[in-house]
């Protein structure tokens, strides 16, 4: 709560950034750069890793030896998709994952990851932009994107494209961020030319709009933000530009200011140096034959 008359840190942060020019995105390698820093201070990876662990295997149809054929959208250096592959193969014995990836650095390491999981076979193709034109092997037992409908164009396109390649019954996992109360700072901070900001509503309005039947989950997970305070000109820059999807130091002074009396505002009680980063799961079902 705030003193009654006096404006919140978020009304100071709206009309602060409404003021201020278009900054530049990052580039893909300071992208991926900063993204490794990020993941480090936030418990959020190993956290939807283990709900993909502990979900997927209930997808695997009963009676069924064939491989279970996955397509990842958007599975960076294969953190997610390597482990989930393992625990498949645990059931199956074989695993066909097919990959959509546009960071070549890190779709060699993914490739290079799933190349030591026996029973695995991993196929590359396209980006998560161009998943309009990915044809792959399918049917697919599960499309997910994982932190990657932000990026396409047309989240409904993308949604009916990857209900196309699934078998009927298969499923469609989405994992995305609900807009509050940390991505309101990419929304608005992060450069977009091409489409609006995507986050959990406009993925939740393009799933039941289809008539798919959708089981929801919320994920609560935390970023630390310790290293703002304790190396504000190294880690902590970069952790601040990935969360911001563009370079702090290009900010106005009064923005950055307002950016940072903001995340400790929203901070997690008890604990000025963390704040909530939750993610929003998605799992929807194809027509046809259930499991």
């Amino acid at each position: 709560m705030h003193p009654s008359g006096t404006t919140s840190p978020r009304d100071l942060l709206l009309q602060a950034t409404d003021r201020m020019s278009p900054v530049r995105a990052l580039s893909p390698e300071r992208y991926a750069e900063t993204h490794r820093a990020y993941e480090s201070f936030s418990n959020q990876r190993s956290m939807l890793r283990a709900w993909m662990i502990a979900n997927v295997p209930g997808f695997l149809p009963p009676g069924d030896d064939r491989p279970f054929r996955v397509l990842g959208v958007g599975v960076g250096d294969g953190s997610v998709d390597v482990p989930l592959a393992e625990r498949l193969i645990v059931d199956r014995m074989q695993v066909d994952y097919h990959a959509v990836e546009p960071h070549s650095p890190s779709l060699e390491r993914c490739l290079e990851r799933m190349a030591g999981v026996p029973g695995s076979r991993l196929t590359v193709a396209g980006s998560p932009t161009d998943l309009a034109g990915y044809t792959g092997a399918g049917p697919f037992d599960l499309v997910h994107f994982v932190h990657s409908l932000y990026y396409v164009p047309d989240p409904g396109a993308a949604i009916d494209h990857a209900v196309c390649l699934l078998r009927p019954g298969g499923r469609l996992i989405a994992l995305i961020s609900p807009l509050e109360p940390l991505s309101l700072l990419s929304s608005l901070l992060a450069p977009q030319p091409d489409h609006p900001h995507w986050f959990a509503d406009a993925i939740d309005r393009a799933l039941t709009s289809r008539g798919l039947v959708v089981d929801r989950s919320m994920i609560d997970s935390r970023l630390d933000l310790t290293s703002l305070r304790e190396d504000p000109a190294g880690v902590g820059e970069q952790v601040l530009d990935f969360l911001l999807q563009c370079r702090a130091a290009d900010l106005p002074s009064d923005v950055r200011e307002a950016v940072h009396d903001y995340l400790a505002d929203i901070a997690l009680p008890g604990d000025p140096d963390a704040v909530p980063h939750p993610l929003q799961a998605f799992v929807a079902t194809a027509p046809g034959a259930s499991h």
